[in-house]
């Protein structure tokens, strides 16, 4: 009885060492399924992207070794409960369609500043076709960067406000130069020459690549430039009453 016992017990741990040979050998052969706290890793100019535009509602692509990826980032919110991701991409004759879909809090949300945002690598090449982006359910108007190619953003400068983005900003006697994104009323984006006390020596305006909701590239050069100008004033207007709106303050 007792030789039975041990035969038993013999071939019992037997079929169990043989299942988890069996279960290690495929773990080696698949890549392990993410846990509750991994995170994906994006390459360098992906993940850059995303930490410049963390605070703006903005969508976009970039292209790295060969893979492209679609990214949506749906700006700061006050409480968590909102969630964006990636539902599908469609491939049509002259475009690539990014479906994205919203997700808004309950009423129970707690108060705490959240950055939701979306990327997925493409399994194919959108060489030649357009990327856009749209609401699965129709009630977030998707707003993209135009003026920029491959949508590469070099950093912001220090001076920058809510919906002016300062690229650069160059001086020189008698002439100046700055480059940046912004989301204006139509487009323009305005300057003014000022002196102390704000007294206005001059004004002019630049034409952004886009209007807002989106996000538009723009240069301003601005010459001759009065010796008596101590201020280079960047600045967006109301649409309402033509008011100044979001100004930046330079120094010449």
């Amino acid at each position: 009885m007792k030789k039975i016992v041990l035969v038993l017990t013999a071939l019992l741990l037997m079929v169990a060492v043989a299942g988890c040979g069996a279960r290690d050998g495929q773990d080696r052969n698949q890549e392990p399924a993410p846990g509750p706290g991994d995170q994906v890793v994006y390459p360098i100019p992906v993940t850059q992207w995303l930490e410049q535009v963390q605070p703006m509602f903005l969508a976009g692509h970039l292209t790295v070794d060969g893979t492209t990826y679609v990214m949506v980032n749906w700006g700061e919110h006050p409480t968590a409960g909102h969630e964006v991701h990636i539902a599908q991409v469609k491939q049509e004759e002259d475009k690539v369609v990014v479906m994205v879909e919203f997700t808004y809090p309950g009423e129970a949300a707690a108060q705490v500043l959240t950055y939701p945002r979306a990327v997925e690598a493409l399994d194919f090449d959108p060489a030649g076709k357009e990327i856009v982006f749209e609401d699965v359910n129709q009630r977030e108007y998707i707003p993209r960067l135009y003026g920029i190619e491959n949508g590469e953003l070099p950093p912001f400068l220090p001076r920058s406000t809510v919906n002016i983005k300062l690229l650069s900003y160059e001086k020189d006697t008698g002439r100046a130069k700055v480059t940046g994104i912004a989301r204006a009323f139509e487009a323009n984006i305005n300057y003014a020459l000022e002196k102390a006390e704000a007294q206005v020596l001059r004004e002019g305006y630049s034409t952004a690549a886009s209007a807002g909701p989106d996000w538009g590239y723009f240069e301003m050069q601005v010459e001759d430039i009065p010796t008596e100008a101590e201020h280079l004033v960047i600045y967006t207007e109301n649409a309402m009453d033509g008011s100044r709106w979001e100004t930046i303050m330079l120094e010449l």
